[in-house]
């Protein structure tokens, strides 16, 4: 079993008091971002199961495997129709449980390890934290039609306009869950350009939704 695996791997490399990296499905495109220089890197890329399941009240439930890339999992999941077409939306509050191997190689399932295991979910749910080493992920899985994404780019010199507009975005008692908003600097090296880069979805099939 991986987890198993991940388990044995990090109790014997802290035992040891060795440091280690871990690199999964590959989010960051710079090469060397997910190693340490003379340490051992635990490579989860092979971590790509994907299956279904439904819980008590005949709900789906999607696990998955950390080393998966998004199209893996929407073309594995294309092809489970008894359930219907889901697809998964990537937010950390469809996350039903973490399995997670901790520091001494321990296994917890943060959905039934009581109060210990309720705040380690809260944790995992974004900070780029060290708790552990997460092999899979249980995910409540959401049906998705029509949607509307694109890509903007501005010049450097919009920053001030751009910069309110995410903050007004991003405004707890106006923010609209079905939105997604990720801005970026880029360089373009080849026209020495600076610019605002924003990658921008609804998912709700809404034109001109003011």
């Amino acid at each position: 079993q991986p987890t198993e695996d991940v388990s044995l791997a990090v109790g014997t490399l802290s035992r040891l008091n060795c440091s280690f990296a871990v690199r999964s499905g590959g989010h960051s495109p710079n090469a060397g971002f997910a190693n340490l220089a003379g340490s051992v890197t635990l490579d989860l890329r092979n971590l790509t199961t994907v299956s279904l399941s439904q819980d008590e009240t005949g709900s789906p439930i999607v696990c998955t495997g950390v080393g998966n890339m998004w199209g893996q999992v929407y073309e594995a999941l294309e092809r489970h129709t008894e359930i219907g077409r889901w697809t998964v939306g990537w937010t950390c509050n469809m996350v039903r449980n973490f399995e997670i191997v901790l520091a001494d190689g321990f296994i917890v399932q943060t959905q039934s390890y009581g109060v210990n295991g309720a705040d380690l979910d809260f944790a995992l749910r974004g900070g780029s934290n060290n708790f552990g080493i997460v092999p899979c992920m249980d995910f409540t899985p959401v049906e998705l039609g029509s949607l509307w994404g694109g890509f903007v780019v501005s010049l450097i010199d919009t920053i001030p306009e751009q910069l309110a507009a995410f903050a007004n975005f991003s405004n707890a008692d106006t923010y609209d869950d079905y939105s997604s908003l990720i801005m970026s600097l880029s360089y373009v090296e080849a026209a020495q350009l600076t610019a605002v880069a924003n990658s921008i979805v609804y998912t709700k099939p809404v034109a001109n939704l003011n």
